[in-house]
């Protein structure tokens, strides 16, 4: 259903692909229940009560999942990966030396898309191996944007991808591959992903001087300016912008020099 977190159904069942067997602890209106869940000798799933006791707990689920020390930092590694565009995160409790999420800055935002300054604080960089810097972030998941994959892509909307944007997408809305891994270029997404780009090509210029007529002062808005050109590899499409009707300079010279200055 595209009404919950997931989407698909398998989150719950995932553990199976790691182990044959889990503890799952529930507590709801009193009462503690104590479940296993294995895999029987056909190979099928199960789901076992073990215990049911009253509790003062509060109401809540806990799953326990036994990791053999070889695999404790892919996991850590992993949960950092799949959530760092959650807007909360997981709280990594145990954990030394502590895993610190990429810092997200965004400088620039439409209705379904966000172009970004990006700060990371770790090693793992999930934009270094793709051929777009760009992502689609579904219900809260990332996933690189594969420019080859897209059939007809102009130059534009590929140059406009080399940059750091998310493109926010709800569930069903894109199609998945059947690992979940990657987005499933079929024709329906690819279709919308044209769409959403073509509308980024629309709104970002008119977005980008808005930000700029908001700033305080000429000197905050070249800031902004300066900060947003670093992070945008279109720099010929963001000439003529300024503020408060003053043409930014970047690099002044003694001509520019007068009143206003």
């Amino acid at each position: 259903t595209n009404l919950l977190q997931g989407q698909y159904g398998i989150g719950a069942k995932s553990s199976w692909a790691y182990v044959d067997s889990f503890s799952i602890i529930s507590n709801f209106e009193k009462t503690k229940r104590v479940y296993n869940a294995y895999i029987d000798e056909t190979r099928v799933g199960k789901l076992a009560l073990i215990s049911e006791t009253p509790t003062s707990d509060q109401d809540g689920c806990t799953i326990k999942v036994p990791v053999q020390s070889k695999d404790i930092r892919q996991f850590i590694d992993s949960t950092v990966e799949a959530t760092q565009y959650w807007d909360v995160k997981p709280i990594l409790k145990g954990v030394s030396p502590a895993p610190k999420y990429p810092v997200f800055k965004v400088l620039h935002a439409g209705p379904n898309w966000q172009m970004l300054e990006i700060e990371r604080y770790n090693s793992y960089d999930y934009y270094s191996n793709t051929p777009s810097k760009s992502l689609a972030v579904v219900d809260g998941i990332g996933y690189p944007i594969d420019p080859d994959s897209i059939a007809k892509i102009s130059l534009p909307h590929r140059q406009l991808l080399s940059n750091r944007f998310h493109l926010l997408f709800g569930n069903g809305e894109v199609s998945l591959s059947a690992s979940r891994d990657s987005l499933h270029y079929d024709e329906r997404t690819v279709k919308l992903l044209v769409s959403r780009i073509t509308e980024i090509l629309a709104g970002v210029k008119q977005k980008i001087q808005q930000q700029l007529d908001l700033q305080a002062s000429y000197l905050e808005a070249c800031q902004l300016y300066q900060s947003t050109l670093f992070s945008f590899n279109f720099s010929d499409f963001l000439k003529g912008c300024t503020w408060k009707s003053h043409k930014i300079i970047l690099d002044p010279n003694a001509t520019h020099i007068g009143e206003f200055a």
